[in-house]
């Protein structure tokens, strides 16, 4: 590119016509001419770079240097996007799981504290029996609530990670997010 030499070419044509009369004072008498003229030009310009001390060959190789910097950063872009993308997905497929094992979690922790309400009732249980169960039951809503909360971050992570997280999936997870909202 700079260290090449370069040739270019160009060139202009033209034609001019010029009818008219012309009148000579003396005897007043009027003649008609006609002039015409035609020019060409072609020009040829050849540039030979001379050594400039390496300037040139130092600009190519910083701008070689420079177009490898840019794509390694780019690849680097690119897995971290595939990465994040599969952790998301993971993420998302993990928390399916977690989030129906908690809220199995729960059902029992119900039914234990239930019939520690029961026995209480009957005189088979006491009455730390049945704190304690409600204590139980109580771990286990907080532990499903945190699952549906990291299950739909992960949705979110994965739509974000995806390029197709909007406004209306972000309003859609607030729905969620309410008290009495249907588990997902």
């Amino acid at each position: 590119v700079g260290q090449w030499p370069a040739l270019s070419a160009g060139g202009t044509f033209g034609d001019r016509r010029t009818n008219g009369t012309s009148t000579n004072n003396l005897t007043s008498a009027m003649t008609a001419f006609e002039n015409q003229s035609r020019s060409r030009s072609l020009g040829i310009t050849l540039r030979v770079p001379i050594y400039a001390g390496g300037a040139v060959q130092s600009g190519v190789r910083a701008a070689l240097a420079q177009r490898d910097v840019t794509a390694d950063e780019l690849e680097q872009q690119r897995r971290a996007l595939v990465r994040n993308t599969r952790n998301a997905y993971q993420g998302l497929v993990a928390g399916i799981s977690e989030v129906e094992a908690r809220r199995l979690a729960l059902v029992s922790a119900r039914s234990a504290y239930d019939a520690s309400q029961v026995g209480l009732e009957v005189g088979t249980r006491t009455v730390l029996d049945v704190l304690n169960n409600q204590q139980s039951l109580f771990n286990a809503q907080q532990a499903y609530a945190q699952s549906r909360y990291n299950f739909l971050q992960s949705r979110l992570l994965l739509e974000q990670a995806a390029g197709t997280l909007d406004v209306d999936d972000v309003q859609d997870v607030n729905r969620l997010l309410t008290v009495n909202a249907p588990a997902p």
